[in-house]
């Protein structure tokens, strides 16, 4: 396997797994219930660092509906 097919598969698999337990956004508001004061930064894992640390997400909880999101760019 060449770097860049098991990179790409990485992102893809990484975004399959993001999309079935997270929304995506482009700002900093919650998907789901819109509110911007109530939301707070989350740590990425170790794995998502080492290995996807090209890809530009950020992971975000909000505390009003208790549900997490992640903002790209």
């Amino acid at each position: 396997m060449t770097p860049y097919l098991v990179s790409s598969l990485l992102v893809s698999s990484f975004l399959m797994i993001g999309m079935s337990v997270r929304q995506f956004s482009l700002a900093r508001r919650c998907p789901s219930c819109k509110q911007t004061h109530t939301v707070e930064r989350s740590r990425r894992p170790v794995w998502v660092k080492s290995l996807l640390f090209f890809v530009p997400t950020r992971g975000y909880h909000c505390y009003a509906c208790n549900k997490g999101f992640v903002k790209i760019g």
